[in-house]
């Protein structure tokens, strides 16, 4: 292995790179598709994915901590991973604003990188105290940062407004 990978941290980003592509399919659709602007979103899926596979969360977090350093391995991989994070966020965001489920005056590149933030925060608190329900906590911040709830509201109140 050492031949192909000159030090363990290489060894480590190539793992979180495969387990990123193997997994990352499977996100994309749910959160590009057409039922990931109506139902919860981020999809629950995403946090049991986590809980899944806490092995490859927790790698994520360590590599995480040590990619602060530029000259890193993990660095650049880091970097790109949290980029396209929040560009799918963004992308996500903007669908549920053209569909009324977000608040369309929201910038959907910033509250992306909350979302983003909330979420990495949300599974390194869950990685050292799993008592609570991720999927919850990610979906109860994410309706906030979008004010989802009130885009409910609305539409509650044009339709009771329609039907009179």
């Amino acid at each position: 292995m050492l031949y192909h990978f000159p030090t363990r941290d290489h060894i480590l980003v190539a793992a979180m790179e495969l387990a990123d592509s193997d997994s990352r399919t499977v996100l994309t659709d749910q959160f590009l598709g057409s039922e990931a602007q109506q139902g919860e979103w981020p999809p629950p899926e995403l946090a049991r994915l986590s809980a899944e596979d806490e092995a490859v969360t927790r790698l994520f977090f360590a590599l995480s901590a040590e990619a602060v350093n530029t000259d890193h391995p993990a660095h650049q991989y880091l970097k790109d991973h949290q980029e396209q994070t929040v560009l799918h966020f963004a992308d996500g965001i903007r669908r549920r604003q053209s569909n009324g489920y977000a608040l369309p005056g929201l910038d959907p590149h910033a509250v992306a990188r909350q979302v983003a933030a909330v979420w990495s925060g949300l599974r390194m608190q869950w990685l050292v105290n799993p008592t609570f329900d991720l999927a919850s906590e990610v979906s109860q911040a994410f309706k906030a940062l979008t004010g989802q709830s009130i885009m409910e509201a609305k539409r509650s109140i044009n339709d009771l407004v329609s039907r009179m």
